[in-house]
């Protein structure tokens, strides 16, 4: 039978999970239940953002990247996935890839450079507050503009033009800044959304997060911890029930 886990570290990704289902949650950081299937959206972003990342990593390295590299890096971790690929309304592995090999054009013809790259899939784990477990992560790309200006990055993979959320951007600042990184306590924040749309492209948003923003996430990251710490496991049912990797151990489904 499955134990249960404690948490030893926090991370953006665990806390909004529990946020959206502390069932699910339980399910999958707790009981570590092996999920069901690997949903194609999911599988699809993660593959292209390796794509992205290898052509980020190569100019940190001061080569360039060719179009049939990228597109081989996400064909490499697309084909190694394990679990069964549930497929979207309309999709299937054809139209996935045709739609990466947009994305990848689109990079290729506007890769969205602010400078010169100073880290790239840099891991940090760093304590943010002593009432808070060290926060993990990995920050997709960090620059410095021609004028020294620090610009911190992160990719997305949608399916529609949204705005997207500073906060994740917002605690990675604040670590880089804890971590002793040049200029990261006023470090610029944008996301680069790569769109999977009809016609897909590339989206540059530039971020801006209100007064008390690291303060409000803080406050919210304690809150979530106590509750995680707690053992809460409580259902929260919505439309993510319909596409959830851990519907087949909940009553919920």
């Amino acid at each position: 039978m499955a134990t249960q886990t404690k948490t030893r570290h926090i991370s953006h990704s665990r806390v909004s999970e529990f946020l959206r289902c502390p069932k699910k949650y339980h399910f999958h950081y707790r009981l570590q239940i092996p999920p069901a299937f690997m949903p194609s959206a999911l599988i699809f972003g993660i593959a292209v953002h390796e794509a992205i990342a290898l052509y980020q990593q190569r100019r940190l390295e001061g080569s360039r990247t060719s179009e049939e590299d990228m597109l081989e890096t996400f064909c490499r971790r697309w084909d190694s996935e394990e679990l069964p690929v549930r497929y979207g309304k309309n999709e299937d592995e054809k139209s996935l890839f045709e739609k990466a090999e947009g994305i990848v054009r689109a990079y290729l013809e506007d890769p969205c450079e602010a400078g010169e790259p100073l880290a790239v899939e840099e891991k940090i784990n760093v304590r943010l507050r002593k009432d808070l477990p060290p926060l993990r992560g990995r920050i997709d790309l960090l620059e410095r503009t021609g004028e020294g200006d620090a610009v911190l990055t992160d990719f997305k993979t949608a399916s529609s033009r949204r705005s997207q959320d500073p906060g994740q951007l917002v605690l990675y600042r604040e670590a880089l800044r804890l971590l002793g990184y040049p200029g990261a306590g006023k470090a610029r924040l944008r996301c680069v959304v790569l769109l999977k749309t009809k016609k897909p492209g590339v989206e540059v948003q530039q971020l801006e997060a209100g007064t008390g923003e690291l303060e409000k996430l803080m406050s919210l990251y304690r809150e979530t911890w106590e509750a995680i710490e707690s053992g809460a496991s409580y259902p929260r049912p919505d439309w993510h029930c319909q596409g959830c990797q851990w519907s087949h151990v909940c009553d919920q489904g």
